[in-house]
């Protein structure tokens, strides 16, 4: 059976339309590239750079802020056991019991005040060495912007 030009161009668009399956990486964990392809393929912004100690952050943004993904457990390579999503907004006056309240409500991040005690920050951690799926990340990236969005309305940003 012959294709005309639409009929293939339908073709291919149908393919493109499919969900990408859920691809289980390798175990050692994922690579700031990895990261930043999930991002892209979720519509976010992806930067990938390298840190003061030479490990891979992922630059991003996500819910009116930036936030980034920091990579642990790299050991020399392009492979990390673990990531970690942080936001620090620069919003002065939010009181150390508003901090403790959050991290009493909100079970999947933890908050502090930066070290000088003025700016609000907002982590979560993931584990990523054996048997994470870029399906996994997905759902964790859309929490994520569900917990900075929350965060923002908590600290009045």
């Amino acid at each position: 059976m012959k294709l005309g030009r639409f009929g293939a161009v339908l073709a291919i668009a149908a393919l493109y339309s499919l969900p990408v399956p859920a691809e289980r990486l390798p175990d050692g964990g994922i690579t700031a590239h990895g990261v930043a392809d999930v991002l892209l393929r979720k519509g976010f912004t992806a930067e990938v750079r390298t840190d003061n100690q030479g490990d891979p952050i992922v630059n991003s943004a996500a819910s009116g802020a930036k936030f980034t993904v920091f990579f642990f457990g790299c050991n020399h390579t392009p492979r990390c056991e673990s990531i970690q999503f942080f936001a620090g907004y620069q919003r002065k006056g939010v009181s150390l019991e508003a901090i403790n309240k959050w991290n009493r409500e909100n079970r999947y991040a933890r908050a502090y005040l930066s070290k000088d005690g003025r700016h609000p920050d907002v982590e979560m951690d993931l584990y990523v060495d054996k048997g994470f799926t870029t399906e996994l990340l997905e759902g964790y990236l859309d929490l994520w912007t569900l917990i900075m969005g929350d965060f923002q309305s908590h600290i009045g940003w």
